[in-house]
C-alpha cells in the first residue's frame, strides 16, 4: 500500500494528444505535477495521421499500453485526456479511489449518471457527500475525460479487440462486455477546459459537481 506514503506512487497517467494541442497539454502536465503526480506518459498522434475519432482511439490504445510498458510496478493507469482542469483535492482523495479497485470516472457531464438521491441534493442547493459510487445508465455516453483503471483491467482493455473508434466507447463496451461496473467520484474531481474538441465532439459537456469536493486541511 504505497499510497499510504505516496498517494501517486503507483499511478501512471496515460494521455494521448497532439502537436496542435502543445501548449494546453503542457498547461494540464503542469497542473498534474502540481498536484504531485511523477509518473506520466504523453503519447503523440503522428502527424500524418488525420484528425478524428479514428486517430484518437489508436493514439489512446497506444498511450495506455506505453504507460503500462513504461511503469510496470504501477497499480493504476489513470487514462486522462489533454484538456482537462483538475480539482486540488484530487490528491488527498486517491487513496480512497485506489482502495476502490474498481474502475472510476473522475468525471460525468450532467447529472445523467448520478443516482436520484445526488440529483435531489444538487436541487437543493446542498453540499455532496464525497463518494465513489456506481454510475447509472451506463449505457449512455460517459466520455473518457479522466478514468482510473486498476493494472489488470487497463491491460485487458489493451488486448481487448472493438470496432469502436473512440476508446471512451471502447472502454465503456469493454466494462460493460466483460460484467465491470463503471464507477464516479462524487463530487468529480476533473473538468473540461472550455476549447474546441479535435475530433468534432460537441463542446460543452460539463461537470456540475466538479470543485465540490471540501477544502484540502
Amino acid at each position: 500500500m504505497a499510497w499510504l506514503t505516496d498517494p501517486w506512487g503507483t499511478v501512471v497517467i496515460a494521455t494521448p494528444t497532439v502537436s496542435q494541442r502543445s501548449e494546453i497539454w503542457a498547461e494540464t502536465r503542469r497542473a498534474w505535477e502540481q498536484a504531485g503526480v511523477r509518473q506520466i506518459v504523453a503519447t503523440l498522434q503522428p502527424t500524418d495521421w488525420p484528425l478524428g475519432h479514428k486517430s484518437q482511439r489508436r493514439t489512446a490504445d497506444d498511450a495506455v499500453a506505453d504507460a503500462l510498458e513504461r511503469y510496470p510496478e504501477a497499480s493504476h493507469v489513470l487514462y486522462a485526456e489533454d484538456d482537462i482542469l483538475i480539482d486540488p483535492a484530487i490528491t488527498r482523495r486517491l487513496p480512497g479511489l485506489l482502495g476502490a479497485r474498481v474502475p472510476i470516472t473522475l468525471f460525468v457531464a450532467g447529472t445523467r449518471h448520478y443516482p436520484a438521491s445526488i440529483r435531489r441534493t444538487l436541487d437543493a442547493g446542498q453540499a455532496l457527500a464525497e463518494a465513489v459510487i456506481p454510475i447509472t445508465g451506463q449505457r449512455a455516453w460517459v466520455g473518457s475525460l479522466a478514468v482510473l483503471l486498476p493494472r489488470g483491467v487497463a491491460e485487458a482493455s489493451t488486448r481487448w479487440e472493438s470496432r469502436y473508434t473512440g476508446w471512451d466507447v471502447h472502454i465503456r463496451e469493454f466494462l460493460r462486455a466483460h460484467g465491470r461496473r463503471l464507477c464516479v467520484a462524487v463530487p468529480n474531481l476533473v473538468q473540461h477546459r472550455d476549447i474546441e474538441s479535435m475530433t468534432g465532439s460537441p463542446r460543452g459537456a460539463v461537470s456540475v459537481t466538479f470543485g465540490q469536493s471540501r477544502e484540502d486541511t
